[in-house]
């Protein structure tokens, strides 16, 4: 918006990356300067625009120019009020790259179904992918596991300025998590840049960091190999050979209802597993891993949410959920001791 940009620029296109995390003001500015056409690249089903006063995200201003044209009149007619719809599909012109060539296509599968609507195909080289043997709960050719742990969620780390007074974190999430960094590293022989592990709050991160540092997963030395561990935020736009994603979030299973004896609002939702049920955060931290994806949390808690009801119900029928008393499993941590 800086008047020496506009006052010297006059271009016939203008191109915007990112779109979908800009606010529709945001893209405007750019938008007013082309003369003939304007091209928005994004996917408005990862992180949104992040809006600081939610009476303002309440009433639009999170959803991006580029969501409104990429989504169907009637996707959020209940969230936004009359005058500020979906650009009717006579209207639209929105093309979707639907041939991706990172995930393997096990840890494509539910992403493609529950948010692109079944329409992405895969490319990847099973031949370039990098396989774990006797590791995943359902075999190597299945490259995905949620393992069900009940930690005790906390609030944020003592002294840490970059932790929000609202962020969460969760000790035994962290060891587990820790510990399976370690199996992949010591045992499975995976690299350590090829393993990230990846967490919505940045206290969780800051425990988890400090874990891994213990473990020699994360060297002092910038320049030598390393875990990588990242906010979900973060790690928008990257990539990584196996992610670890701790969902932090947790209550006693004694004081967890029955979910189809509850029907927990809006404020229950808020209380007990925050920005957890943001689908976009969900979108992003499962599709980040190439070759495997381990899920870590409380399977009962994450439930109540229907996005993570959705992954939960997938990954039990599919066999890829796992008690923490059995994964990794007993042979390999008898490994991780010598």
């Amino acid at each position: 918006s800086s008047s020496r940009v506009t006052r010297n620029t006059a271009p016939v296109q203008v191109i915007i990356d990112e779109a979908a995390m800009a606010t529709e003001p945001e893209s405007m500015v750019a938008v007013k300067l082309a003369s003939e056409h304007v091209t928005l690249i994004g996917d408005h089903m990862q992180l949104q625009p992040v809006i600081g006063y939610q009476p303002a995200a309440d009433f639009g201003l999170g959803v991006s120019l580029f969501e409104r044209y990429a989504s169907p009149p009637q996707k959020d007619a209940k969230k936004l009020t009359p005058g500020r719809g979906m650009v009717p599909v006579e209207e639209r012109h929105f093309l979707r790259l639907n041939v991706q060539y990172r995930m393997h296509w096990r840890i494509c599968e539910l992403p493609s179904k529950m948010f692109y609507d079944g329409e992405l195909e895969t490319r990847y080289k099973a031949t370039e992918g990098i396989q774990v043997k006797r590791f995943w709960p359902q075999g190597r050719d299945c490259p995905l596991a949620f393992c069900n742990i009940e930690g005790r969620e906390g609030g944020a780390t003592s002294g840490n300025k970059r932790s929000s007074l609202l962020s969460k974190s969760n000790d035994k999430e962290a060891d587990k998590v820790t510990q399976i960094a370690q199996v992949l590293y010591k045992v499975k022989n995976i690299r350590k840049e090829q393993i990230a592990v990846l967490t919505p709050y940045s206290s969780q991160k800051d425990v988890i960091q400090g874990k891994l540092e213990r473990q020699g997963l994360i060297d002092p030395d910038p320049q030598k190999p390393s875990v990588a561990i990242q906010t979900v935020t973060e790690s928008q736009g990257r990539e990584f050979g196996f992610v670890i994603l701790s969902t932090v979030r947790s209550q006693p299973q004694r004081t967890i209802s029955n979910r189809k004896a509850v029907q927990p609002d809006r404020k229950w939702l808020l209380d007990h597993l925050g920005f957890v049920t943001d689908k976009h955060q969900i979108c992003v931290g499962i599709t980040r891993a190439k070759h495997g994806l381990i899920i870590v949390g409380n399977k009962t808690l994450l439930d109540y949410d229907d996005t993570w009801h959705k992954l939960i119900t997938h990954y039990s029928e599919n066999g890829y959920i796992k008690s923490d008393r059995v994964f990794p499993s007993a042979e390999d941590l008898r490994w991780l001791q010598r």
